[in-house]
């Protein structure tokens, strides 16, 4: 499951500390790719055991895990980015259409967050 879809199941049931380092990821997510956990922490105004309590309510081990999937979403991202993933082919398999739905349906609703103005 992508790491953001995780990030907006836990979002209602975050405390205060954890909705302020869903908050950084959502507005950072290309910088926080390089950050430690001490700098996560202290970018979104938290501490590190917030940061890894957050890892382990959305299904991951630790921070190392979660950073993971961080940069494995990104890179997904990037990939689609740049066109050749934008639309579905007739040669394209199973798993392929269903990874490229996934990512514009998940677009489309952080789209339709930012237009609506909704804060985490």
């Amino acid at each position: 499951m992508y790491l953001s879809v995780r990030k907006e199941e836990y979002r209602p049931k975050a405390s205060g500390a954890e909705k302020g380092i869903l908050k950084f990821l959502l507005e950072n997510p290309e910088h926080e790719v390089d950050y430690s956990i001490k700098q996560l922490a202290q970018h979104s105004f938290t501490s590190p055991s917030t940061v890894i309590h957050l890892c382990r309510k959305i299904g991951f081990d630790g921070y190392k895990e979660f950073h993971k999937a961080l940069l494995c979403e990104l890179a997904v991202r990037r990939e689609a980015d740049n066109g050749y993933q934008r639309e579905i082919q007739r040669e394209d398999s199973r798993d392929a259409i269903v990874q490229k739905v996934t990512y514009k349906n998940m677009l489309s609703l952080e789209k339709s967050q930012k237009l609506l103005g909704l804060e985490i």
